[in-house]
């Protein structure tokens, strides 16, 4: 490939500026949804010093995945450490966007390496340079890339789309090297593929989709790349066997010998493992449209009001969209020599959503996984504009007008995407006005009002929006209740006018009514819900951590809403337990929880046997030890905390975060404690 020329090196630089305008306004000081529990409140990865033990702390202070996604922990940890030491999330989100430039460039490489394998019709002029780099820009200014920007903790998405295409650069080159027969070609494609796959799946576990990403390449784009050679061929089926072929056979073997690695995760989802796949089919169809159709009032952060497909006609749409991806898929296999690009769009674009969009027990929707899958279709997409508009005329208004329009417009609504992303005033208010059939959105806006102190009676409205819209779930309830008691409060203390009313509430999703009979009697309602959805539904780890909250609520911050309805609390813990279908992870934070409340109570062996059961579920949890051992000193109980200590120092499963967590407990074992029971 010749050496970019001075005007597209412009070309790119008007590119990045172009990028940078259109996040600009995102890039403010706030976090959201799963920063807080990754960034925000994860002290592993707020490191002090660079030295061996933090930056090993940091790249093991994540969760997530199977493989714990260690370079996107340690670049928070990095993060943090480079900002001054201090949870700034503009610095996060800038830092985000530099990835998402690079990424930007390295599309703008790969494209352009692409349009030069083709095997281009003699009668059709393509400007190589001009339509990679509109392919690149519109890639990089498509507004639904946002969620993979600007959403902090979703650097796990960009950060192994950076190694997994920088991987892929180093295997088309190589792979063009291998056609004509230049020296440790082979080798090129093994190291580019090997550690792409290695360093991306490290942050997150979609690069190991990358060989079959090569493999996409390789069947169209690159199969006019034609070998004469039958050991080059050989050599070819080999590294497609290792890098793909094998991989494959030893994952469907050890998903058939454990499949509750699978099943398992179901057992708290409101969908089975075949209503997923049929209702990723039409939300495969959706990515398209909204790759195709960016209308800003169909991106979202929440996803969660999509229809499932409870069979192939309920809705019709499912057999449609399942036909649809069946037929695709075979006429690009079929014709995939014929019509390269089209193959390639589709297969890349399947072939990307592999892992999130099938099997998987996961949330059925976010639009970050589309950050690489969204390449196959928007290279098409740019390949057939060109062509079309060299079709229709040769003047240069036209040719080179029209891509400049597209980018234009596709910046102008990433930076009108962005202004909404850059308060969660504006974000949640903005979800809900959009989406207001979304139980999350609804759920998103009633917290973003009480952490600003809202008006008390539209934060209601949102959790009640909320509980009807989701009827699994019993969170929004939950502070609903807490809410109730809250205003009963401020009538009691004449804040309220108590409207005399003869009315009674029939059902917990009635609308309040300022009298506090009324509200005692809709609170009533309300408990009996939310213990029935406890005892009856599936519950989420999300449930388990908002009871966990509303534990620590009442017993940690003493709030007085949540004081107030504590013997609720311990009635939603108790059927939480009671649930049959509670997931064995979650079961030791509802225990916990539940001590906290017994000791706040006075019952101190109840609460240390709730710590016990909880240990027992998992002992391979150092974090339930620790609840134990922080109960020990808020109870200054200074000589059982000594020994639990040591039990903790030679615990198997100790961690550098643990190690760090237990030197600062015997840092404040000296300082008076607040004692929980002298209340």
């Amino acid at each position: 490939m010749n050496r970019p020329t001075k005007k597209h090196r412009y070309s790119l630089l008007i590119l990045i500026i172009l990028t940078c305008l259109a996040y600009l306004p995102g890039l403010s000081n706030f976090m959201l949804s799963d920063d807080i529990p990754n960034i925000a409140n994860n002290h592993a990865i707020q490191i002090e010093t660079l030295d061996s033990n933090s930056l090993l702390t940091a790249a093991s202070a994540n969760d997530s995945g199977p493989l714990k996604r260690p370079l996107s922990s340690l670049s928070f940890g990095l993060n943090y450490y480079y900002s001054g030491k201090q949870l700034d999330a503009s610095d996060f989100k800038i830092t985000n966007l530099a990835i998402h430039i690079i990424n930007g460039i390295l599309i703008y490489i790969i494209a352009l390496y692409l349009i030069k394998a083709l095997n281009i019709p003699a009668r059709i002029t393509l400007p190589e340079k001009p339509l990679a780099l509109f392919i690149a820009a519109a890639w990089a200014l498509h507004p639904i890339q946002l969620t993979a920007v600007l959403y902090i903790v979703q650097r796990m998405a960009s950060m192994s789309a950076l190694f997994a295409l920088a991987g892929l650069l180093v295997f088309i080159i190589g792979r063009i090297r291998f056609t004509e027969k230049k020296p440790y070609a082979a080798a090129q494609m093994y190291i580019g593929i090997g550690l792409g796959t290695l360093l991306g799946a490290l942050c997150k576990e979609n690069a190991l989709l990358l060989p079959y990403l090569a493999l996409v390449i390789e069947i169209s784009i690159l199969s006019n790349l034609s070998l004469t050679n039958q050991k080059q061929k050989k050599q070819l089926t080999i590294f497609y066997s290792l890098t793909a072929g094998i991989p494959a056979i030893l994952a469907l073997l050890f998903l058939s010998m454990n499949p509750g690695i699978i099943f398992n995760g179901y057992s708290f989802r409101d969908f089975t493992l075949s209503e997923r796949v049929m209702t990723e089919s039409r939300i495969l169809m959706l990515y398209i449209v909204q790759i195709l159709y960016p209308a800003i009032q169909n991106l979202t952060l929440h996803h969660d009001n999509i229809e499932i497909s409870r069979s192939l006609l309920q809705p019709w749409t499912t057999l449609v969209a399942c036909l649809s991806i069946i037929a695709s898929v075979v006429l690009s296999l079929r014709f995939r020599k014929k019509q390269p690009i089209l193959a390639f769009a589709i297969l890349w674009f399947l072939a990307a959503h592999a892992m999130e969009s099938s099997i998987l027990p996961l949330v059925l929707m976010y639009e970050h996984r589309n950050y690489l899958a969204s390449f196959g279709i928007i290279f098409a997409a740019g390949y057939y504009i060109y062509i079309l508009i060299n079709q229709l005329s040769n003047k240069p208004l036209i040719t080179t007008g029209t891509p400049i329009m597209i980018i234009i417009c596709l910046t102008a609504l990433t930076h009108v995407r962005s202004n909404i992303w850059s308060s969660p005033e504006t974000l949640t208010y903005f979800d809900v006005k959009n989406h207001p059939d979304s139980a999350q959105a609804h759920s998103s806006r009633a917290k973003h009002l009480l952490q600003s102190h809202g008006d008390i009676l539209e934060i209601y409205e949102h959790l009640r929006a909320s509980s009807k819209l989701n009827p699994s779930d019993p969170t929004s309830l939950m502070t609903m209740q807490q809410l109730l008691a809250a205003l009963k409060s401020q009538i009691t203390n004449g804040e309220w006018i108590n409207n005399p009313t003869t009315n009674q509430p029939s059902s917990y999703d009635d609308k309040p009514i300022i009298n506090s009979i009324y509200i005692d009697k809709l609170a009533q309602h309300i408990n009996q819900e939310t213990n029935a959805r406890l005892k009856h539904q599936k519950i989420s780890a999300a449930t388990a951590m908002a009871l966990k909250s509303s534990s620590e609520c009442a017993v940690k911050s003493q709030a007085p809403q949540c004081l107030a309805v504590i013997n609720e609390i311990q009635e939603w813990l108790d059927s939480a337990l009671q649930n049959q279908s509670l997931p064995g992870n979650q079961r030791p934070i509802i225990y916990a929880a539940r001590a906290w409340i017994n000791a706040y109570k006075g019952d101190i062996d109840l609460a240390y046997n709730d710590l016990d059961a909880a240990y027992q579920e998992q002992p391979q949890e150092v974090y339930l030890l620790i609840e134990k051992l922080t109960l020990h000193i808020t109870l200054q109980e200074r000589e059982k905390a000594d020994l639990l200590i040591q039990k903790i120092e030679s615990h198997p499963s100790l961690s550098l975060h643990h190690i760090r967590t237990l030197k600062n407990i015997k840092h404040a074992l000296n300082k008076p404690q607040k004692n929980i029971i002298d209340h």
